[in-house]
Protein backbone atom coordinates (compact mmCIF):
# COMPACT_ATOMS: atom_id res chain seq x y z
CA UNK A 1 0.00 0.00 0.00
CA UNK A 2 1.34 3.44 -0.92
CA UNK A 3 1.69 6.18 1.67
CA UNK A 4 -0.83 9.00 1.31
CA UNK A 5 1.84 11.69 1.05
CA UNK A 6 3.57 9.97 -1.87
CA UNK A 7 0.35 9.64 -3.84
CA UNK A 8 -1.27 13.06 -3.59
CA UNK A 9 1.58 15.54 -3.71
CA UNK A 10 2.54 15.07 -7.35
CA UNK A 11 1.01 17.90 -9.33
CA UNK A 12 -0.99 19.32 -6.43
CA UNK A 13 -0.99 23.03 -5.72
CA UNK A 14 -0.49 24.52 -2.27
CA UNK A 15 -1.20 28.16 -1.45
CA UNK A 16 1.15 29.34 1.30
CA UNK A 17 0.30 32.61 3.04
CA UNK A 18 2.15 34.52 5.73
CA UNK A 19 4.29 31.69 7.09
CA UNK A 20 7.70 33.33 6.75
CA UNK A 21 10.42 32.91 4.17
CA UNK A 22 12.36 30.25 6.08
CA UNK A 23 9.45 27.83 6.41
CA UNK A 24 8.31 28.54 2.84
CA UNK A 25 11.78 27.59 1.63
CA UNK A 26 11.77 24.42 3.71
CA UNK A 27 8.38 23.48 2.31
CA UNK A 28 9.67 23.93 -1.22
CA UNK A 29 12.45 21.46 -0.47
CA UNK A 30 10.19 19.03 1.43
CA UNK A 31 7.45 19.04 -1.22
CA UNK A 32 9.35 19.09 -4.52
CA UNK A 33 6.44 17.64 -6.52
CA UNK A 34 3.96 20.24 -5.29
CA UNK A 35 3.43 23.59 -6.92
CA UNK A 36 3.80 26.23 -4.19
CA UNK A 37 2.07 29.58 -4.56
CA UNK A 38 3.58 31.91 -1.96
CA UNK A 39 1.78 35.05 -0.80
CA UNK A 40 2.85 37.54 1.84
CA UNK A 41 -0.69 38.37 2.93
CA UNK A 42 -4.36 38.57 2.02
CA UNK A 43 -3.91 41.09 -0.80
CA UNK A 44 -1.51 38.72 -2.57
CA UNK A 45 -3.37 35.53 -1.63
CA UNK A 46 -6.86 36.27 -2.92
CA UNK A 47 -5.93 36.65 -6.63
CA UNK A 48 -3.80 33.48 -6.45
CA UNK A 49 -6.61 31.63 -4.75
CA UNK A 50 -9.20 32.65 -7.33
CA UNK A 51 -6.92 31.97 -10.29
CA UNK A 52 -5.44 28.62 -9.24
CA UNK A 53 -8.11 27.20 -6.89
CA UNK A 54 -5.60 25.23 -4.81
CA UNK A 55 -6.95 22.23 -2.92
CA UNK A 56 -4.95 23.23 0.19
CA UNK A 57 -3.98 26.55 1.72
CA UNK A 58 -1.38 26.84 4.49
CA UNK A 59 -1.99 29.99 6.53
CA UNK A 60 0.20 31.55 9.20
CA UNK A 61 -1.70 32.90 12.20
CA UNK A 62 -0.18 34.89 15.03
CA UNK A 63 -1.50 34.57 18.56
CA UNK A 64 -0.39 35.51 22.03
CA UNK A 65 0.50 39.21 22.25
CA UNK A 66 -0.04 39.76 18.51
CA UNK A 67 -3.85 40.06 18.63
CA UNK A 68 -3.88 42.48 15.70
CA UNK A 69 -2.12 39.77 13.69
CA UNK A 70 -4.66 37.25 14.98
CA UNK A 71 -7.60 39.29 13.70
CA UNK A 72 -5.90 39.71 10.34
CA UNK A 73 -5.10 35.98 10.14
CA UNK A 74 -8.64 34.98 11.04
CA UNK A 75 -9.94 37.42 8.43
CA UNK A 76 -7.64 35.78 5.89
CA UNK A 77 -8.97 32.34 6.85
CA UNK A 78 -12.53 33.58 6.39
CA UNK A 79 -11.67 35.14 3.04
CA UNK A 80 -10.00 31.95 1.78
CA UNK A 81 -12.93 29.76 2.73
CA UNK A 82 -15.48 32.23 1.37
CA UNK A 83 -13.68 32.53 -1.97
CA UNK A 84 -12.98 28.80 -2.34
CA UNK A 85 -15.06 26.71 0.10
CA UNK A 86 -13.55 23.45 -1.17
CA UNK A 87 -10.03 24.53 -0.17
CA UNK A 88 -8.73 22.76 2.93
CA UNK A 89 -7.22 25.46 5.16
CA UNK A 90 -4.34 24.32 7.36
CA UNK A 91 -3.50 26.96 9.97
CA UNK A 92 -0.09 27.32 11.61
CA UNK A 93 -0.13 29.21 14.88
CA UNK A 94 2.85 31.13 16.16
CA UNK A 95 2.24 30.41 19.85
CA UNK A 96 1.93 26.90 21.23
CA UNK A 97 -1.36 25.79 22.77
CA UNK A 98 -3.34 28.98 22.11
CA UNK A 99 -6.74 27.40 22.77
CA UNK A 100 -8.72 30.57 22.02
CA UNK A 101 -7.05 30.97 18.65
CA UNK A 102 -7.46 27.30 17.79
CA UNK A 103 -11.17 27.37 18.61
CA UNK A 104 -11.67 30.56 16.59
CA UNK A 105 -9.90 29.06 13.56
CA UNK A 106 -11.84 25.79 13.73
CA UNK A 107 -15.05 27.75 14.22
CA UNK A 108 -14.36 29.59 10.97
CA UNK A 109 -13.76 26.32 9.14
CA UNK A 110 -10.03 25.56 9.41
CA UNK A 111 -9.44 21.97 8.41
CA UNK A 112 -6.43 21.60 10.72
CA UNK A 113 -4.64 23.83 13.24
CA UNK A 114 -1.01 23.11 14.11
CA UNK A 115 0.95 24.63 16.98
CA UNK A 116 4.74 24.97 17.18
CA UNK A 117 7.06 23.29 17.20
CA UNK A 118 6.01 21.86 13.86
CA UNK A 119 7.97 18.94 12.47
CA UNK A 120 8.34 19.33 8.72
CA UNK A 121 7.49 15.66 8.12
CA UNK A 122 4.26 16.04 10.12
CA UNK A 123 3.35 19.16 8.19
CA UNK A 124 4.03 17.37 4.94
CA UNK A 125 1.73 14.54 5.97
CA UNK A 126 -1.08 16.92 6.98
CA UNK A 127 -0.82 18.78 3.66
CA UNK A 128 -0.86 15.53 1.71
CA UNK A 129 -3.86 14.23 3.67
CA UNK A 130 -5.75 17.49 3.06
CA UNK A 131 -4.95 17.32 -0.66
CA UNK A 132 -6.15 13.71 -0.82
CA UNK A 133 -9.44 14.58 0.85
CA UNK A 134 -10.01 17.52 -1.45
CA UNK A 135 -9.82 15.14 -4.41
CA UNK A 136 -12.65 12.94 -3.10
Amino acid sequence: MERADSVVTAGSTLLVVDIGQELAGQLGAALPDMRLLVAGGRADAVPLLRQHKPPVALLGLRGGDGRRGTASGLALLGTVLEAEPATKAVVLTEAPADRELTLAAVGLGAWEVLDPPIALESLRFVIARAAALSEL
